[in-house]
């Protein structure tokens, strides 16, 4: 069966079963459609069901009249027509699907055609054609992405519940290992766009080293891109904190002689062997979305960790950065609801950012703010008053400060805003619980 009579049959069963389009309207566009008379039939029909008009022949003959279209799609002859060309709507789902997949694949096959037309195509860089192919793809992709129904919605949210209920009551996976911080954040969920934002220097990178460690130990397939540290750097962070070494003697080879030694490859080697990828170099959006797809696709990978937004190679998406910057985070969140992944990216503040006497961070302080405001799901702040100029001694609630630190989740669509007291250790690379070192409890919430 050809795709024409599938579209004959879709606006025919519609035509007879004005409840049939309830059933596909949210699933196929007129785009989807192969032919210019085909898409005006459905745009009509579509109108109709937006303004609460029954759908029928009548109606829909009288829309593409105002329109001045009817004669265009054939007249009223080829609208009568088509309700013959089925008998029920009972396959209506079935038909739309094969619609929908005979659209992606013209779709595809447009791409590839306008690739091998280009006049250039023998001087254009091949980075460069790849990075047309794959802002194309991305395009597809996330045009593709927002068609679910109510009767979808609903059963995510039930199965969801049932998955919650079966885990006894958490909502998301541990993604930290920083247990007062995971109660807050209710874990990571698929769809979630963390943030994790500091001044240069407070502990950004250590935070994806705990996030690192978490997933080796849970056996959790991740992966990390980060633009400035290399994969043997952080491999090293990873030993030191999974063996309580410090690092500057995994580095120098002074573990060879220590009793830890045995300790140390043997968790080089496992690390060798998790499902674990870390990536470092230029990349551009393009790059690290394809990326993603191929390492959810290829290994099941379900965190990924990007270091950081600043690095990802933005000229090539708009001359204007706070623009690429939007676009990066609109992109990554329609691809973390897509994929049902979790994505964390940490993101620079400014360094000379407005504080108030305690040192303390704020979102406004996140470099190109709005955009992250609207399309993160979770932001966490690191505020190391100890390495303010000059150090902050105490936090806002007249305790000292030495030797700790505090994350504060400043944004969480999936549970409430709060803060929590930690401590950083530079020798291992890594975030503790004050209450698991002995210093002090976590607190709750402090408006700032």
């Amino acid at each position: 069966m050809v795709v024409i009579d599938i579209e004959q049959i879709i606006l025919g069963a519609i035509l007879i079963d004005p409840d049939a389009y309830a059933l596909v309207g949210d699933k196929i566009k007129r785009n989807h459609f192969s032919t210019n008379e085909h898409s005006e039939i459905f745009d009509a029909i579509t109108e109709l069901a937006d303004s609460s008009i029954p759908i029928d022949i009548l109606t829909v003959t009288e829309r593409l009249s105002k329109k001045k279209k009817l004669k265009s799609v054939g007249g009223v002859n080829y609208i009568v027509s088509l309700t013959s060309r089925v008998g029920s709507s009972a396959n209506i789902m079935t038909h739309a699907r094969f619609l929908k997949d005979r659209w992606k694949k013209r779709s595809i096959q447009s791409i590839c055609d306008d690739i091998l037309n280009m006049e250039d195509m023998e001087t254009i860089d091949a980075d460069e054609l790849l990075n047309e192919v794959e802002s194309k793809l991305i395009l597809l992709m996330q045009e593709d992405s927002n068609d679910r129904t109510q009767a979808d919605i609903v059963k995510s949210v039930i199965d969801s519940a049932e998955a919650i209920r079966k885990s006894g009551g958490s909502i998301g996976t541990n993604l930290t290992g920083i247990n007062s911080l995971e109660k807050i954040l209710n874990g990571a969920e698929p769809g979630d766009l963390i943030i994790v934002s500091g001044r240069p220097g407070r502990g950004k990178s250590s935070i994806f080293n705990n996030i690192l460690v978490t997933a080796y130990r849970n056996k959790t397939p991740i992966y990390e891109w980060s633009g400035e540290m290399t994969p043997e750097m952080r491999v090293i962070r990873m030993v030191a904190n999974i063996c309580n070494i410090d690092s500057r003697m995994i580095r120098n080879g002074q573990f060879l002689d220590m009793p830890q030694s045995e300790d140390v490859f043997n968790t080089l080697h496992a690390i060798s062997d998790a499902n674990m990828r870390l990536d470092f170099g230029m990349k551009g959006l393009s790059e690290i979305v394809s990326t993603i797809i191929l390492e959810k696709k290829k290994r099941g990978t379900s965190v990924f960790l990007i270091d950081r937004l600043e690095l990802i190679n933005l000229s090539k998406i708009n001359r204007d950065l706070s623009v690429a910057k939007q676009i990066v985070t609109a992109t990554l969140r329609n691809i973390a609801n897509e994929l049902k992944i979790t994505i964390v990216m940490a993101a620079q503040m400014r360094k000379t950012a407005d504080e108030n006497k305690f040192g303390e961070p704020n979102v406004i302080d996140i470099l190109d703010t709005t955009s992250i405001i609207n399309d993160a799901t979770k932001i966490i702040l690191i505020h190391n008053p100890s390495l303010m100029e000059p150090p902050v001694t105490q936090f806002r609630d007249g305790t000292s400060s030495k030797g700790m630190g505090e994350l504060i989740v400043a944004k969480n669509t999936n549970g409430r805003q709060d803060r929590t007291r930690v401590v950083f250790d530079g020798k291992y690379a890594s975030w503790s619980d004050v209450e698991e070192i002995g210093l002090s409890k976590p607190y709750g919430y402090v408006p700032f």
